[in-house]
């Protein structure tokens, strides 16, 4: 199956990664392979992000 953002842009749940700081241009340029995992719900590489907890700490 191939994933093409273009035609099908709920494919990726884009609100979900902008909480982790991966913006919808960020994510359009992961890998096909990692955008398939993404959308089947399957592991993933480990991405670096950072996030601000309630209590301030990052």
């Amino acid at each position: 199956m191939k994933l093409d953002n273009t035609n099908q842009p709920e494919a990726l749940p884009y609100e979900k990664l902008a909480l982790l700081g991966i913006d919808r241009k960020k994510a359009d340029k992961l890998p096909q392979e990692v955008k398939q995992n993404l959308v089947s719900g399957e592991v993933t590489p480990l991405m670096q992000v950072s996030i601000n907890a309630r209590n301030g700490d990052v």
